[in-house]
């Protein structure tokens, strides 16, 4: 059984107790069988209104023990315990303030019989307790989608309850001693029945406030610190119940009230013993757990680094020989067994001038050692051998102290440098060839920088003549325009300025695409500027201008929102309208056009599409289509110079991305292109 079901199992039991003391009270006063609502003869019973209230706080508490609540049933109880709140705040308002009417005098004056015997009346006492208890479960029902803090209520709730148990349990330990407390004064002593009652709803809502909260989080889990606590339980009952019979029999010699006595002395037993307890169980149970922490933690640690070491030790590219100081060898990696050929059980009968060379001074290693053993390194080149094969290579040698099992001893790091050599010659070979093309290098790169040079004058004077020669005209449609709109403005309607408004703006657009084709014939010595561009507003705007000029056509645009790519803003805009202007162009026969800008991915890498119903073209041409000058239509049918793919294409690949098409003769066709990183 986990621990939520034995919790909820508790409060079941505890809710099923309170009602049954709550039943009997009732069926005692009623039948006027005292045995029934005292239990003990002599003994004071338990009031109706106590009975009442035990029988509702326990069904209450009865219903509350499950996983899940429906919600209906929560508010009704939450709106029993609320009444029962309010009611026992009233009857302790009533009784401190010396009014003599409770609510029970109201209801009883009914019954002559019961409102004669003061025993009906609830105690203050118990009126006061069952608040508390009333409270806490206010607290568990209190809709947790109203409060984010259900922490905070939960260890409340709990708080409660343990302060209704410890209350309750002083008072019961009167009855224990027969001395009830309070008996004698202004106020009616509770009932014992009450304190019962009482103290099983403070488990019950100890119980539903669950092992996170206070009390139970001190006593409940694995820890050393809830160990002790637990441990230490019976020990605080057995000494309370002591001191108290202790107590309670020197009050007699000493002519002190025993029950006065009792009580006080319970509640500090409870007090200092409680915090006594909690202190030591603190203290000691933090040693022992921060203690079984850090051995846990050791030996985790230790299992940790011999097994990172065993997995370094093996892993290592270098062979590793570990070797005493007479270059007996102790043991090796995995990479040392592979280098040399040998069996890893031959290891430990080797030594190191069976790996080596004969040739090699072996003589001069023993000094070596000692001296590496003593704290220094050394590293030299050596020539070593396959003992099986007796094949000789080249390695180096790096020495270094170890202490193996509180044992010093020889680490050996060998690496093969074989290949590196065959390298190192094969380099220098390369190395002289070079020196030998280099001694023709500069010869040629004064030829090439001189005729790069030229090509770079005639581009330039190319580029200020068709820069010129087509600005030229420009400036004059857009100065006159302007004219056009300064003075006779007055003489054109509202479209008459429209259009030349437009005008202007083609004409400085115009101009634009001049710079940025002249720009792109330098593309390779000029800097992109590159930033978010969103390419779905710069193809509507296209359209749009497209559209305006032909506004009797019937065209159908779809436009992918919000297509967004990193680019210089204007080459782009150049790239859209050459492709939107084509797809314009080629659909100008269809009664209706359809003209769509989209987003794809193909190759993992986002894609750009533009996609028509206009007359297509067979694909066994397909590789002439982005050539300078080359036209798939003729000029009658299609207009155009056969330069606007070409510039698409350069500029695609300037961005580092690439284009292509795909059509079918009289199905339109689509391009798509793709920007790279």
């Amino acid at each position: 059984m986990t621990m939520p079901q034995r919790r909820y199992r508790t409060a079941r039991l505890c809710g099923a107790g309170a009602i049954l003391i709550g039943l009997s009270g009732l069926f005692g006063w009623i039948t006027a069988r005292a045995i029934f609502n005292s239990i003990v003869p002599g003994y004071k019973p338990i009031a109706i209104t106590a009975s009442v209230l035990s029988l509702l706080l326990g069904g209450v508490l009865l219903l509350m023990a499950r996983e899940r609540l429906a919600r209906s049933l929560a508010g009704i109880l939450l709106v029993i315990t609320a009444i029962v709140a309010i009611f026992t705040l009233l009857e302790i308002f009533l009784l401190l303030t010396g009014i003599n009417l409770t609510i029970e005098d109201a209801i009883l004056q009914r019954f002559p019989a019961l409102f004669q015997n003061p025993d009906v009346h609830i105690s203050p006492v118990a009126s006061t307790l069952m608040f508390v208890i009333a409270v806490a479960l206010l607290l568990l029902l209190w809709p947790r989608r109203y409060d984010k803090s259900v922490s905070i209520r939960l260890e409340a709730a709990g708080l409660l309850g343990a302060l209704a148990i410890i209350s309750a349990f002083v008072f019961f330990l009167g009855f224990v001693f027969r001395t009830p407390l309070l008996t004698g004064t202004q106020y009616l002593p509770i009932a014992w029945l009450a304190t019962t009652t009482i103290i099983l709803l403070g488990i019950g809502v100890i119980a539903l406030a669950g092992e996170a909260a206070l009390p139970l989080r001190v006593v409940v889990g694995l820890s050393t610190r809830a160990r002790l606590l637990r441990a230490f339980l019976p020990l605080i009952a057995l000494l309370l119940l002591l001191s108290n019979a202790a107590l309670y029999f020197l009050s007699f010699l000493i002519r002190v009230n025993p029950a006065l006595v009792a009580g006080i002395s319970t509640v500090v037993f409870l007090v200092v013993t409680t915090l006594v307890i909690l202190r030591v169980a603190a203290v000691l149970g933090g040693m022992i757990d921060q203690a079984e922490v850090d051995r846990r933690a050791a030996m985790v640690a230790l299992a940790a680094s011999e097994e990172l070491f065993r997995t370094v030790f093996n892993s290592v590219y270098d062979a590793i020989i570990l070797h005493d100081a007479d270059g007996r060898i102790v043991t090796a990696n995995d990479s040392m067994v592979a280098l040399y050929g040998v069996a890893p059980d031959e290891i430990t009968r080797l030594s190191i001038a069976d790996l080596s060379a004969a040739e090699m001074p072996l003589e001069t290693l023993p000094a070596r050692w000692r001296a590496v053993l003593a704290g220094e390194t050394a590293f030299f080149p050596w020539r070593a051998r396959r003992p099986h094969t007796g094949e000789l290579f080249d390695v180096e040698v790096f020495l270094r102290k170890l202490t193996l099992e509180d044992r010093d001893v020889v680490m050996a790091n060998v690496r093969d440098i074989t290949e590196r050599k065959q390298a190192e010659a094969e380099r220098e070979r390369l190395l002289q060839e070079v020196r030998d093309w280099a001694d023709t290098l500069e010869t040629r790169v004064e030829e090439r920088t001189a005729a790069l040079q030229a090509a770079n004058k005639e581009l330039e004077a190319f580029s200020y003549s068709v820069s010129h020669d087509l600005r030229a005209p420009l400036r004059s449609i857009d100065g006159f325009s302007k004219v056009l709109l300064e003075r006779y403005s007055e003489l054109l309607d509202e479209r008459g300025r429209d259009y030349l408004d437009r005008i202007r703006a083609a004409a400085q657009r115009m101009g634009q695409l001049i710079d940025d084709l002249l720009g792109l014939s330098r593309i390779g010595r000029r800097e992109m500027r590159r930033e978010t561009v969103n390419l779905s507003s710069l193809a509507t705007e296209i359209l749009t201008e497209l559209h305006e000029r032909e506004p009797d056509r019937i065209v159908e645009t779809v436009i992918t929102p919000d297509a967004v790519a990193e680019g210089d803003p204007e080459l782009l805009r150049i790239v859209l309208t050459n492709l939107l202007g084509n797809a314009w162009k080629f659909t100008r026969e269809r009664e209706i056009t359809r003209i769509e800008f989209g987003v794809s991915v193909r190759d993992h890498q986002r894609a750009y599409f533009i996609r028509d119903n206009g007359a297509g073209f067979d694909m066994a041409y397909v590789d002439k289509l982005f050539s300078p000058f080359q036209r798939l239509h003729t000029e009658t049918e299609f207009p155009g110079t056969g330069i606007g793919l070409a510039i698409v294409q350069r500029i695609i690949h300037r961005h580092g991305g690439m284009v292509w098409a795909e059509s079918a003769v009289g199905e339109g066709a689509t391009f798509t292109f793709t920007l790279g990183g």
